[in-house]
């Protein structure tokens, strides 16, 4: 029996796909009030380049501001976040992008966190991002 479950294993990996990001994860970053920033961008591919689903969980919303999201294209490169490029480099995918809005005229220090998840075997990826607006 563990043979079965070896292959089906070994099968699972080699059809999962990769991930590409634009993390921009920050201990300190500067902000106008009034302006928004582009905090991070992902987006996640099948072996055969098409988009994969993944989601994005804020796991602590900010205090002073709002998140949205956005969806937008990357290109796929061979740095990979997680798996592998499989011959997908150039093509481009759907990303979803995260972005930081602080309230109207707020000045100071705000934090977001958020995980990004995908399956089991590309595993989840947490960020923390703090933020200053000036």
């Amino acid at each position: 029996m563990k043979p079965i479950q070896l292959i089906i294993t070994l099968a699972s990996l080699i059809t999962l796909g990769a991930c590409a990001a634009k993390p921009v994860v920050v201990t300190e970053k500067v902000l106008p009030k009034n302006s928004e920033i582009l905090i991070g961008e992902f987006g996640y591919w099948k072996r055969d380049c098409s988009n994969r689903h993944f989601d994005i969980y804020i796991e602590e919303y900010p205090k002073e501001g709002d998140i949205r999201f956005e969806v937008g294209s990357l290109i796929i490169t061979d740095k990979a976040i997680a798996g592998s490029p499989n011959g997908c480099v150039g093509q481009s995918i759907k990303s979803k992008k995260v972005i930081y809005i602080p309230d109207p005229d707020f000045v100071g220090d705000d934090t977001v966190s958020y995980v990004v998840k995908s399956s089991k075997l590309l595993g989840d990826r947490a960020y923390d991002v703090n933020i200053n607006v000036e």
